[in-house]
């Protein structure tokens, strides 16, 4: 049963051996866009999506707060809830917005160039 183990194994390596293909490498340009040449790039366009999804979370707060405020039926604690949130919502778009013109004058102070691409 030996005999036919290792037999069968260097049959499977012969048949293997002689029936490879080469695979020849073709060159494959850059997939990344120029546009995302270096990281200062790359972070200046995460900043841009980011004030989008800040805009849209800017727009979710503010609906929820105003839906918890009409549904507060005259409770102070839930009215006070509601002007929280949308008063959360506010502050953090505004500091997310403020964001980019803090990083670029602290850039240009330390005389970083294209910080944020």
């Amino acid at each position: 049963m030996k005999k036919y183990k290792i037999i069968s194994f260097f049959l499977s390596f012969v048949i293997l051996g002689l029936y490879t293909v080469p695979v020849l490498a073709i060159a494959i340009a850059n997939p990344v866009s120029s546009k995302y040449g270096d990281l200062a790039k790359i972070i200046g366009s995460a900043f841009d999506w980011v004030r989008v999804l800040a805009a849209i979370a800017l727009l979710g707060y503010t609906t929820y707060g105003g839906y918890t405020k009409l549904t507060a039926g005259g409770d102070a604690e839930k009215d006070k809830q509601a002007m929280l949130i949308i008063r959360n919502g506010v502050i953090g778009f505004t500091i997310i917005m403020i964001a980019p013109i803090v990083v670029r004058t602290i850039g240009a102070i330390l005389g970083v160039k294209n910080i944020l691409g």
